[in-house]
């Protein structure tokens, strides 16, 4: 059984199904997806949250179960030309694939900087490097197993900043406070400022990104989705939409089934959340003596922040509107604490925010001579809670306005276009996820939660597995794919040995 259709549940499930499991999927939505999915008004089709998922080729898992599912042959990938550009008040920067080129921009900018600049990046680029060798080996559990003795000669990067923020990796190299601003200007796609992120967390990705660019699933992440429900379905599972778990029913130690709040139980040798951890232990489950200490755990595990969101249906092509970028983010400050603190505070005057442009590489989102854009920001569930109805309408509809200013100092006739408007919250984000507090990213990708000390797919009771962003490597599509996939042949190898 697999609670949850999000990404990690439906690879976990594709990947055991195929392989002749039997799998129940049970989602509480009415479709598939969590975050991977879409919905449509009017004329437009948009996506929920993916803004770039990773080069396919270049992730070692996700190009693994890419290739196992034929995916490659039943999706349409679109490569972007580039990673993002960043706007902050003095500087205007495309970041242009392979990181080479942003090196030297970065250089050319900052020419005294160009020792430390390039320190900096061998340092990340190295990083890279040994997850990828890890995560090949990985893909291979028992040879991952094999190797873990040797892991500070094999992996000496990452052994050694294991405990390092990005934060101190960018005062030891960069002294220019814009500079440091510039590079470390996309946290926001993993959720914690520099001075917080565990430096890996924050290199691994960013160097794929710099090096090739990512891109996009044609017709939304939706395509990914159902495809990963079809092959579920295709060997024998099955998909019960509309069903919310209530609760793991367990037989001492063992999990052995689920109860759901439309009064159906279920039973299975085995049971994988694609929950939060929080969801998992605290609310699915009873407290007992052997699980108190790690509900504790759990309970002081902090959680990633959240997001607010603006869809937008414009009638008009924003190329006209000088919308040219498939994605641009903008700044009011170099100091990324600042950045986080106004997000914590509420304050959507100064908050970033990012823009994505669909309909620059994605036509069949919408019709001819329109566009649909989306513009992203974090956020913090404290900014929205204990809010009448009333006032919760009224406070979207004046963050929506400032937003919609904020694009128009940019793209100062935007608003004579807008066709639709859909504005989501961390309330929304709650209440189509489950995810406590509307946490985008699980728990937060602080040292003390990265890496080595995230949360493992195994938990301390028998034939209960989680997958999902919550669980190492952390969140985003690629990550939870990758969760998904490592569950799903552990599972195997268990049953095999058996």
């Amino acid at each position: 059984i697999v609670i949850g259709a999000g990404l990690g549940g439906l690879t976990a499930g594709a990947i055991l199904a195929k392989n002749g499991k039997k799998v129940l999927v049970l989602e509480m939505h009415n479709k598939v997806g969590g975050f991977a999915t879409n919905f449509k008004r009017k004329d437009y089709i948009f996506d929920v949250s993916l803004h770039n998922f990773c080069p396919l080729k270049e992730n070692i898992t996700v190009d693994t179960v890419f290739k196992e599912l034929d995916f490659y042959n039943k999706l349409s990938y679109i490569s972007y030309n580039n990673f993002q550009r960043i706007v902050f008040q003095e500087h205007d920067i495309t970041i242009e694939k392979p990181v080479e080129n942003y090196i030297k921009k970065l250089i050319d900018l900052f020419p005294s900087e160009e020792k430390g600049i390039n320190e900096l990046f061998n340092i990340m680029i190295g990083l890279r490097k040994e997850f990828d060798e890890i995560e090949s080996l990985s893909i291979t559990i028992d040879k991952l197993e094999e190797v873990y003795p040797m892991l500070p000669l094999k992996f000496p990067l990452l052994v050694k900043y294991v405990d390092t923020t990005f934060g101190e990796l960018l005062n030891k190299y960069i002294n220019n406070e814009k500079l440091k601003g510039i590079i470390g200007s996309t946290w926001w796609l993993y959720g914690v400022p520099p001075d917080k992120i565990a430096a890996i967390l924050y290199s691994v990705p960013s160097i794929a990104y710099y090096n090739y660019s990512g891109g996009f699933i044609q017709g939304t992440s939706q395509k990914l989705s159902d495809a990963l429900a079809s092959v579920i379905i295709e060997n024998g599972g099955e998909i019960k939409l509309n069903y919310n778990t209530k609760k793991i029913i367990m037989e001492g130690n063992k999990a052995i089934g689920v109860i759901t709040k439309e009064s159906k139980n279920f039973y299975a040798d085995i049971i994988i959340a694609n929950l939060s951890a929080y969801e998992t232990f605290i609310d699915l489950m009873e407290e007992t003596d052997f699980n108190k200490r790690f509900r504790r755990k759990i309970k002081k595990l902090e959680l990633s922040l959240s997001a607010n969101q603006l869809y937008l249906g414009l009638n008009c092509d924003v190329r006209n509107l000088g919308i040219t970028d498939h994605n641009i983010t903008v700044f009011e400050s170099y100091d990324m604490n600042k950045n986080y603190e106004w997000i914590i505070n509420g304050e959507y005057d100064k908050t970033f925010y990012s823009l994505t442009n669909y309909s620059l590489f994605d036509k069949s989102l919408t019709k001819e001579g329109k566009s649909v854009i989306a513009v992203m920001s974090l956020d913090h569930i404290n900014n929205w809670e204990n809010l009448t109805q009333e006032e919760y309408k009224n406070k979207k509809e004046k963050v929506v306005n400032i937003i919609i200013e904020k694009l128009k100092k940019r793209f100062p006739d935007i608003d004579k276009y807008i066709e639709v408007k859909e504005f989501g919250t961390p309330i929304t984000m709650k209440r189509y996820t489950r995810n406590p507090e509307g946490a985008i990213y699980g728990s937060s990708q602080i040292n003390s939660q990265s890496g080595v000390n995230r949360l493992s797919y195994k938990t301390p009771f028998e034939s209960l597995y989680l997958v999902g962003a919550c669980i190492y490597p952390g969140a985003g599509y690629p990550s939870v794919i990758s969760s998904g996939y490592k569950t799903a042949m552990e599972i195997l190898k268990t049953f095999n040995k058996g």
